[in-house]
């Protein structure tokens, strides 16, 4: 697992990754608010991204979400994303819960964000994988 750091590529995908999950929050929310945030929900935003960006980067990395991204992604891989993005979920939404009570928080947000976030991370290595075989088959 630690072996990753020496891996220059993996700072490029976890911090790609960092970005997606920003996103995926955000874009949760204004689905949810179908594109109109009050300002409670801005800070609602501000409130949530460091912890749940934080945390599904800590539950990504200790259940090795990124172990062998930098070759071919198999379905492996995608069920590894699957199941890092339901576990973490979970655990931001005891959080929540347990801190909050849900009070003036969305659940479907939560919800949206788990869906958004395998999306577009488990999307993005797919389609990594893509352009690597394409770039591959133009140099035959």
């Amino acid at each position: 697992m630690l072996n990753q750091f020496k891996n220059p590529h993996f700072y490029i995908v976890f911090i790609g990754d960092l970005i997606l999950m920003c996103l995926s929050l955000v874009g949760a929310y204004l689905m949810r608010f179908e594109f109109s945030l009050t300002p409670n929900s801005v800070e609602q935003i501000i409130l949530l991204l460091p912890l749940t960006v934080g945390l599904k980067a800590l539950i990504f990395f200790l259940m090795d979400v990124y172990r062998g991204m930098f070759r071919y992604v198999s379905l492996t891989d995608i069920l590894r994303v699957f199941r890092a993005t339901i576990v973490s979920s979970l655990v931001i939404i005891f959080i929540i819960l347990a801190t909050f009570r849900f009070q003036g928080f969305s659940r479907a947000v939560f919800i949206l964000d788990a869906g958004l976030t395998f999306m577009l991370i488990g999307g993005s290595s797919f389609f990594s994988t893509m352009k690597k075989e394409k770039s591959m088959d133009t140099c035959r």
